[in-house]
């Protein structure tokens, strides 16, 4: 029988010694690792010179190299980072929106990006790509998000590549013209307003890269076929918002789009979302991420995870481990609820059901858990 003694992190987590020397080898692995990444790279510090331009987050890990689980975060399956002289522009969702950007200004000292609020720091850069950690959590390094960005230039070739002999450049996420301006300013929502209401519709832009024109081609519509006609006489009216450059041999941008009216709330904000978006990225697991429901059960779910951290400080392990399972059941992001249901079970000499625990966790692409799962459970 296994039999482990028991400890609290600093993030609330009960932890077994063991998960402790894990985490404690795997920071001193990755200071090395930086290290010589940086030593043989001739890597020194960073400049505000080698940020300048568009670059594409194409994958976010957790800093251990841990998948994603929170779903706020899993929902921004684009993002763009533009540093434009002192200006760090963050946007989140391709489309004709003001909501969608976030804009910092940033200083660079050694291998740091210091934004208000953010702080990154660089791991790796070169032309064509950035290694990003999001120093949120300066305590638990494995709680910061880690972004590979690629230089938009770069994706583009790529994508070029691709669909070298085509006259249409099918746009994807990653891969389109840049969105210079939204022209659904306020004069235009109020004068429009009727028409904007409640509105859903879908189709398909066609951009003509010689005359700078737009065709218009709408698939899904709730609106009368007058209102859908002067929506496309709006789009097409609206070319200047568009940089067409970058896309040599080809003749015409096909992108899908999405024009939702939409309202939805997180914690603090209540937004109303009226935008043109592309590849239907205001999908419904944006809407879900920021549901009453969802931040209700959240909420709960944080209030029985700090219970059962106060009867664990008192030993009450067995009167503990129901609030870490209702904390799990009403929020599955959850981890470090489930590492405490594993960590109390293997105090309590349950092994097979810590290890359940910590095989969920590994298939949840946790690398602490997968460590302490194939180290310990694969022999149960």
């Amino acid at each position: 029988m296994i039999f482990i003694h028991l400890h609290r992190d600093t993030a609330g987590r009960v932890v077994a010694p063991v998960q402790k020397i894990i985490h404690m080898k795997k920071s001193i692995l990755w200071m090395i690792c930086l290290f010589l990444l940086q030593s043989f790279s001739g890597y020194s510090q960073v400049t505000q010179e080698q940020l300048q331009g568009e670059w594409i987050v194409v994958n976010i890990t957790m800093a251990d190299g841990s998948m994603v689980v929170n779903s706020g975060m899993k929902s921004h399956d684009y993002m763009m980072y533009s540093f434009i002289s002192d200006t760090l522009a963050i946007e989140y969702l391709p489309g004709w929106t003001n909501r969608n950007k976030l804009n910092f200004k940033f200083r660079v000292k050694d291998d740091l990006i210091n934004c208000p609020k953010i702080l990154y720091q660089v791991l790796f850069i070169s032309s064509d790509s950035i290694e990003l950690i999001e120093l949120n959590d300066k305590i638990d390094l494995s709680k910061n998000y880690r972004y590979s960005l690629l230089n938009r230039k770069k994706v583009l070739e790529i994508e070029q590549q691709k669909q070298k002999g085509s006259d249409t450049f099918i746009a994807n996420k990653n891969a389109m013209p840049l969105i210079r301006t939204n022209p659904f300013d306020e004069n235009y929502e109020r004068k429009h307003h009727a028409i904007l209401y409640q509105s859903n519709i879908s189709g398909t832009l066609y951009l003509n890269l010689s005359d700078k024109s737009i065709t218009v081609k709408i698939e899904e519509s709730n609106k009368s076929e007058k209102a859908n006609n002067d929506f496309i006489k709006f789009i097409k009216s609206a070319n200047y918002c568009w940089d067409l450059n970058g896309f040599p041999g080809f003749k015409y941008v096909s992108i899908p789009f999405s024009f939702k009216d939409s309202t939805f709330s997180d914690n603090i904000f209540k937004y109303k979302l009226r935008s043109l978006v592309f590849f239907n990225s205001l999908n419904e697991n944006i809407v879900d991420v920021f549901s009453e429901d969802t931040r209700n059960n959240q909420a709960r779910s944080t209030t029985l995870f700090n219970k059962g951290i106060k009867l664990y400080k008192k030993d009450k392990l067995s009167e503990a481990l129901p609030y870490f399972e209702e904390s799990y059941e009403l929020n599955p992001e959850n981890t470090d609820a489930l590492y405490n249901m594993g960590s109390i079970h293997f105090k309590l000499g349950d092994v097979n059901a810590a290890c359940t625990c910590y095989l969920k966790l590994k298939n949840m692409g946790q690398k602490e858990a997968a460590d302490i799962y194939d180290q310990y459970c694969k022999e149960q």
